[in-house]
């Protein structure tokens, strides 16, 4: 997919649960850094082939809506593995 920022895709979607809360996460992968910053000295935080990966958290179930997103992430397992260590389970959907 492509939105005026650049490409992205969705790699995984879940539901988290932690106590009586439950909510959705999805691992994307992006071709800029969320973060970066034009005036910032170094440049984006980008893997060898180009991507950022995040892990979104959201309440509901539409990924437009989510309310946050981890730190950048260089691979899809290291995005995967902060969504899983932030709470107490989350089940990946399978596609």
């Amino acid at each position: 997919m492509t939105n005026d920022t650049g490409k992205f895709d969705v790699l995984r979607r879940g539901r988290w649960v932690t106590g009586e809360a439950h909510g959705y996460v999805w691992i994307v992968r992006q071709d800029w850094d969320y973060y970066h910053e034009e005036f910032y000295d170094e440049g984006p935080d980008l893997n060898d082939e180009g991507w950022a990966y995040y892990a979104l958290y959201g309440t509901v179930s539409d990924i437009g809506r989510h309310s946050s997103r981890t730190h950048t992430c260089l691979s899809e397992a290291e995005a995967i593995e902060k969504a899983e260590s932030s709470f107490e389970s989350v089940e990946w959907v399978k596609e």
